[in-house]
């Protein structure tokens, strides 16, 4: 684990049974784990012998608590032969056993976190007592898995009983953090404030010997006590108990998120002043009106309106209703407040009207004609029909420019969102005029109509590339012959006198 090997902490003996020279060396280890032997010597007696050694750790008595000692054996010869010139050769075999001998050390200690710290718990609540197994709280660490998170609860007593912190040889040296909090639970108690109260301490790991392990306590913050306070609440649900909506009378535009505010204010109460807007769907929604036991017996006076925007949006009327009611608090018992409304007056919902306007310029727009071949246009010479719907809406005759001066189309908010499909056509008398053809052609174009805003509306127009209603004149007096090679005509009387 975190203990570290030291110098001569551990000691070896090599021993041979036929080396009498070399029978017996002890020594200890280095700090850096090597054990250094006295060299083996020999002289010209051993020449030709073969000697057998064996290596130990010598196990002391007693032995340290915690420690297991290595039963590890290394045995190995030495063959001495003679090199000549008075030196002598001496060769290792048969090695047996690891030329490692390893130790383990096991070691634990704890550390009584009821003892050394010491953490309670405290209720303010008057006549109420604090009860066994009340609220709960845990000890956890970021950095000591074995020990990461204990949950317990209190005693009648306030004491808050934790298990002992458990270590091994793995923690020496190390340090470690911890946090005790109190639990919140879900759903919080009603009128209940919890401790914020945040506990920490840290606990260091030493080693004793003989398998004992020190913790000791270091920067202990925050309080060793936990308390809580107990107080009653209770709201009052503006939404449900009153119900305040939002309605637009503005024919086809729609009613927007966020597009009106609104205020609920009180001279008396001003902690529960607010402004919010309408939703989609009209509600308003206010946030609910909050108590304490300090407003137990009061009654409260509310007024809410819509909130004139400045500028205000052209085209706009805003609601000039004033809602107003009043809230009575008294006390139910158990924490719990009751909110009771009474004396509304004005109304819940708040209409604004909006009125916008807009209109095609047929004539300058879409700008339809008429031309007329063979003669001369004439003026207020042929009547054209503008339809809607099957239905036909303006009757009007062209100009002698060509222009066919259709009256502007207008539109209201009623048409916000829609789109018109128009038609004009020429109509052809009952008896035609003598010699004119007239252009069955029916013009079609598409109007939609949005809101601008501030009481305009945008119009967009679909038209197509023809737009000229083109008739044909030939004189009725004199026979017309049709060019056989491309429909050129001309007049008989042109080439005979």
């Amino acid at each position: 684990g975190g203990r570290l090997l030291k110098q001569d902490e551990f000691e070896f003996t090599l021993s041979s049974t036929d080396d009498a020279d070399n029978a017996t060396q002890t020594v200890k280890n280095n700090a850096d784990g090597t054990v250094v032997f006295a060299n083996l010597k020999y002289d010209q007696e051993d020449i030709g012998k073969t000697y057998n050694y064996k290596v130990v750790e010598k196990v002391p008595t007693p032995q340290e608590g915690g420690m297991t000692y290595s039963a590890n054996i290394l045995t190995f010869k030495v063959t001495v032969t003679d090199a000549g010139g008075g030196v002598l050769t001496a060769t290792k075999s048969d090695i047996t056993g690891e030329t490692e001998f390893v130790n383990v050390y096991k070691a634990k200690g704890e550390f009584d976190v009821n003892a050394g710290i010491g953490v309670t718990k405290r209720l303010d609540a008057g006549g109420r007592l604090l009860k066994q197994d009340e609220f709960e709280f845990t000890l956890s660490s970021t950095d000591d898995a074995d020990n990461a998170t204990q949950t317990v609860k209190n005693n009648a007593d306030g004491t808050v009983v934790f298990a002992n912190l458990k270590y091994d040889q793995e923690d020496i040296g190390k340090t470690y953090s911890y946090k005790v909090v109190e639990k919140v639970p879900t759903p919080q108690e009603g009128g209940m404030t919890y401790s914020a109260n945040i506990l920490t301490f840290k606990v260091k790991v030493t080693d004793a010997g003989g398998g004992i392990l020190i913790a000791t306590k270091s920067d202990v913050t925050g309080d060793t006590e936990f308390v809580n306070e107990y107080k009653a609440k209770g709201e009052f649900d503006v939404n449900a108990g009153i119900g305040v909506t939002k309605r637009l009378d503005a024919g086809g535009r729609l009613l927007k998120a966020g597009e009106f505010s609104f205020t609920l204010n009180s001279t008396d109460d001003p902690d529960n002043n607010q402004t919010v807007t309408n939703a989609a769907d009209g509600t308003v929604i206010f946030a609910n009106l909050k108590y304490d036991q300090a407003d137990i017996g009061k009654t409260y006076n509310y007024k809410v309106v819509e909130k004139v925007p400045t500028p205000p949006e052209g085209g706009m009327t805003y609601s000039a209703n004033v809602l107003t009611f009043k809230v009575k608090v008294t006390d139910a018992g158990g924490g719990v407040l009751t909110a009771t409304k009474s004396d509304v007056t004005g109304d819940t919902e708040f209409v604004n009207e909006y009125k916008a306007k807009g209109e095609y310029d047929i004539k300058a727009l879409l700008n339809p004609r008429k031309e007329l071949s063979g003669r001369p246009l004439e003026n207020q010479e042929f009547n054209f029909s503008l339809w809607l719907d099957n239905q036909q809406i303006q009757s009007v005759k062209n100009n002698a420019d060509g222009t066919i001066p259709f009256d502007k189309l207008t539109y209201t908010e009623a048409d916000i969102g829609k789109t018109f499909i128009y038609t004009i056509s020429e109509v052809v008398p009952e008896v035609p005029a003598a010699g004119i053809t007239y252009d069955t052609m029916v013009l079609t174009f598409k109007i939609t109509v949005t809101d601008a805003g501030n009481g305009q509306l945008a119009i967009k127009a679909e038209k197509p590339k023809d737009l000229t209603f083109n008739n044909i004149y030939v004189d009725p007096k004199k026979p017309n012959l049709q060019h056989p090679w491309g429909g050129v005509y001309f007049n008989l009387g042109d080439c005979f006198e």
